[in-house]
């Protein structure tokens, strides 16, 4: 006899174990989650913010121990996201609960274009009234996330910073034909990496911008040598018109004393 009941208690241990040890599905009506991405525009290689609020439609609060997202990227058993086992959240049966900001790493090398992600969850319910708590796995429905390409981000960023660039160059008056010159290649250039975006060729919009930002450079050196060579110039002509002033007065100094001699000579033959 007690052989048995030794039996039956160890059996009754047993199934409460292996009670724990099931983790449960809730159903994809009773539960959703709202994912809302801080940047409109997200590229290869970011940290990415977003909020997400799960939603419950249980009849009973739900201890929340983990909650990340997969992303097409990871292997379907990887998630990024929050452990929260030491603090576990608690959403109120028919309740919600929206998350602290959580930040995402997108790789370099993801693929440009629409990607698959999914939120996944982890938690218990029940466990009330000396009850064991029943575990819990529950996965979103599939949502999409658009990956765009970081050599647009690296254009975009350059192309605002040579457009005022040139901006404050062309509000200037040069008086140098050159630097003039420099100036329409650079607004040139600007165009050009303009139409090779609009192809989405970033690396060579990238080397257009480029090439602008280092034209708009050489102006201010070109205009400041050609304000020195007009001035060298300025001080050529100075010294020419000296030197012909100089030698104008000269002849008129000699002619002076020539004429005061012969007016001299004149005067003592008139007295002979």
């Amino acid at each position: 006899m007690k052989v048995f009941h030794i039996l039956l208690t160890c059996l009754l241990s047993l199934i409460l174990i292996l009670n724990l040890s099931f983790v449960f599905a809730i159903t994809s009506t009773e539960a959703s989650v709202n994912v809302f991405w801080d940047k409109e525009t997200n590229y290869q290689g970011d940290i990415v913010p977003a909020r997400l609020t799960f939603v419950s439609n249980f009849s009973q609060p739900l201890e929340i121990y983990y909650i990340g997202i997969n992303f097409d990227w990871l292997d379907i058993d990887n998630f990024q996201g929050n452990n929260m086992a030491d603090n576990p959240i608690t959403v109120p049966n028919y309740g919600t609960h929206s998350f602290d900001v959580m930040l995402f790493q997108i790789p370099l090398d993801a693929s440009i274009g629409v990607h698959d992600y999914f939120v996944g969850i982890d938690g218990s319910y029940g466990g009330l009234d000396g009850s064991l708590p029943i575990g819990f796995s529950w996965d979103s429905k599939i949502f999409t996330l658009e990956i765009s390409d970081s050599l647009k981000k690296t254009y975009l960023d350059l192309y605002d910073q040579v457009s005022n660039k040139i901006n404050q160059t062309s509000q200037l008056n040069y008086d140098s034909p050159e630097a003039n010159n420099l100036l329409s290649q650079a607004l040139e250039a600007k165009n050009t990496a303009n139409n090779f975006a609009l192809n989405d060729q970033f690396q060579e919009a990238i080397t257009s911008l480029t090439r602008a930002s280092g034209l708009v450079d050489l102006i201010p050196e070109e205009e400041q040598l050609f304000d020195q060579m007009r001035e060298n110039q300025n001080q050529v002509i100075l010294l020419v018109i000296g030197g012909i002033a100089g030698a104008i007065l000269i002849i008129v100094i000699l002619l002076f004393f020539r004429r005061k001699k012969t007016s001299t000579n004149l005067d003592d033959m008139a007295k002979e």
